[in-house]
């Protein structure tokens, strides 16, 4: 592939493409950091052995009415990152899974915050939802409406095809850092090109070994399908096809 460079055009402005770049870049930042922040799925079993260990400092737990069917939330902070679990309650069935687990946080020094579930809820959203409510959304659909708009209208991307970064991109969202970190040229040397009032030149037809749309397709296919199974709760939220705690 060509890394030759020419002159921009007139009318067209470098430069600015690099400061796009950048502010999608901090925008998709912002949103990721939101998803990455959410509690993530755990269950009783992890929540008992966080006790026992002595790694949980703060715990907050629906406990319903005497009378109340369910299943209810427990939210508890272990790790990088907090936990979330849900629990049954069934007072037909006499079957309360979260039975003496209140007292046991508090027999270990846990701070417990009890929410009656007619009165609240545990949510179980990230920093910037926390901050800014349904608000929250926006930085993402910006990021996504602008990289969609750069993928259409700017250079031919280097790596890979406009398609080809279309179905990685759908498929696997994190990826848009890596198209817009390296995309036509890594960040820092497009910004060096933008200084001289320069762009690359796109790659000749005959020398063009770009990954294209229909390899893009079922590599994102199977990757997004392989971390579906991986047991990294924090890349739940990179991915629109997969459920989140």
């Amino acid at each position: 592939m060509s890394d030759e460079t020419r002159t921009a055009p007139a009318g067209a402005s470098p430069m600015t493409r690099v400061v796009v770049r950048i502010l999608l870049l901090v925008l998709l930042v912002v949103a990721g950091s939101n998803e990455v922040t959410r509690p993530h799925a755990s269950s009783l079993d992890e929540l008992q052995a966080d006790l026992a260990t002595g790694d949980v400092s703060a715990m907050t737990i629906e406990r319903p009415a005497d009378q109340a069917e369910g299943t209810f939330a427990v939210r508890w902070d272990a790790g990088p990152f907090d936990s979330y679990a849900r629990y049954e309650y069934s007072w037909r069935e006499d079957v309360d899974e979260a039975a003496g687990l209140v007292e046991r946080a508090h027999a270990d020094g846990v701070a417990v915050t009890i929410i009656s579930p007619s009165a609240g809820f545990i949510d179980n959203d990230g920093w910037l939802a926390n901050l800014m409510g349904g608000w929250s959304t926006l930085p993402a659909l910006f990021a996504g409406a602008g990289i969609l708009i750069v993928l259409a209208t700017g250079p031919q991307p280097w790596f890979a095809t406009r398609w080809a970064w279309f179905w990685l991109g759908a498929a696997i969202p994190v990826l848009w850092l890596a198209f817009l970190l390296f995309e036509p040229r890594p960040l820092w040397h497009s910004a060096r090109l933008a200084s001289a009032e320069r762009e690359p030149v796109p790659n000749p037809e005959d020398q063009d070994r770009r990954l294209t749309g229909g390899w893009a397709f079922l590599i994102a296919g199977v990757v997004a399908s392989v971390l579906a199974t991986v047991p990294f709760p924090w890349l739940n939220g990179w991915h629109p096809f997969l459920p989140t705690p």
